[in-house]
């Protein structure tokens, strides 16, 4: 599985309302750059992490992750890392927000059970809240392993906006799907999360192919999901952290 050859990026910019950086930003990452200088690490075990020009959210680029079938439970990665925070100083409440597109390409053969696609994680500790894709008669929900399946049928070659709520004094968690409620759950004990990990990484039997994710931000407020949203981008500026 290799990514198409990837051109040079010329700067592009639309109109930002309101600018990002309003938000508590603690990280963001929109890909333009053309590669993923801007995430500490990659992990890619059966599975292939890069930036595509095949499709983006907005602007020219979009992270591109893919991992091949197998018919056991087998770890499949393909996602990238950054750690946002020290674990001595994590924020008790943060907010991942990202969006996903389902190519046609993709296969999900195992009923009711989930392949994860991002996490909010501490070092050393792993994956916190997993969000991923579970499949059920046929159609593809999101699913989150703190509060389960979501109700809504995700469509293929659509761009999703999904938002975590992730708030350890509390215990709570909510993700938004496309602006709207999607899963809950209350009162666990969590945790402070100081990692994103975004792209696959599964043992779910019969999982494979590409998903493409966009404008990935973690921050200390809710960044509400408005379907026309824009950016203020130019090729130089993303992959920050603490704007």
């Amino acid at each position: 599985m290799r990514s198409p050859a990837i051109g040079l990026l010329t700067a592009a910019c639309w109109v930002a309302a309101p600018p990002i950086a309003s938000a508590g930003v603690l990280f963001e990452d929109t890909f333009e750059s053309g590669g993923v200088e801007a995430w500490a690490q990659t992990s890619q075990t059966l599975g292939e992490v890069s930036v595509s020009r095949l499709t983006a959210r907005s602007g020219t680029y979009s992270l591109l992750s893919a991992v091949e079938s197998a018919s056991g439970y087998t770890t499949r990665r393909a996602y990238v890392l950054q750690a946002y925070s020290t674990t001595s100083d994590a924020p008790a409440r943060v907010f991942l927000k990202l969006h996903f597109r389902i190519p046609a390409g993709f296969t999900h053969g195992r009923p009711n059970e989930t392949a994860v696609f991002a996490a909010l994680a501490r070092t050393a500790v792993g994956g916190l809240c997993n969000l991923g894709l579970s499949s059920s008669g046929g159609q593809l929900y999101l699913s989150s392993s703190r509060g389960g399946r979501g109700a809504t049928v995700l469509s293929r070659e659509t761009w999703h906006g999904v938002e975590l709520d992730y708030d350890a004094d509390t215990g709570n968690t909510t993700v938004y799907l496309d602006g709207q409620p999607e899963i809950a759950a209350t009162g666990a004990t969590l945790q402070a999360a100081n990692e994103a990990r975004i792209g696959w990484d599964t043992n779910t039997p019969n999982v494979s192919g590409p998903l493409f994710i966009d404008d990935v931000t973690v921050s200390t407020e809710l960044i509400p999901f408005r379907a026309a949203e824009v950016y203020l981008r130019h090729a130089s500026f993303f992959g920050h952290i603490g704007l």
